[in-house]
């Protein structure tokens, strides 16, 4: 029987770097499980403001899962990672954080709850329902120099 190989939800880092030590050894082709934060490291609940946005600690945004090591992989070599599937929580959120990011032209924040829980679609307002497409947000392989690197541009 294949072990489980398993990330927990509490174990992430926020920048990249080499030096960061493996939570988990792996050999090619083995799956991993990986349990993960939102973007905030849920600095946001379905209990927030729009006005709380402003308060939020982006040195805790982007929580990087891992790292994983994997067994004969090299600096410089190209890894191919196969997403089996990606499950959402029954929430998420999307919003406007002014100052943050490419909408300069809204000055007041704006906070979205979602409900994911039908898993298919997320009701937004009377006959509106949008479609749930999830995805895996930021992963990637530990970059060669030495130091760390911020994941949010």
């Amino acid at each position: 029987m294949p072990r489980a190989n398993v990330v927990k939800l509490d174990t992430f880092h926020y920048k990249w770097s080499r030096s960061h030590r493996p939570v988990l050894h792996i050999k090619p082709g083995e799956t991993v499980t990986f349990h993960v934060n939102e973007v905030t490291s849920s600095q946001v609940s379905q209990k927030s403001r729009p006005d709380e946005l402003a308060n939020l600690n982006a040195e805790k945004f982007y929580p990087l899962a891992g790292p994983v090591s994997v067994e004969g992989a090299r600096p410089g070599d190209a890894l191919v990672v196969d997403v089996i599937e990606v499950k959402t929580a029954n929430w998420g959120w999307s919003g406007i954080i002014p100052g943050l990011g490419l909408l300069e032209e809204f000055d007041k924040p704006y906070l979205w709850i979602w409900n994911l829980r039908d898993g298919r679609y997320a009701p937004f307002k009377k006959g509106i329902r949008v479609p749930i497409k999830p995805f895996c947000g930021v992963y990637g392989v530990a970059p060669p120099q030495e130091g760390y690197i911020d994941v949010m541009p």
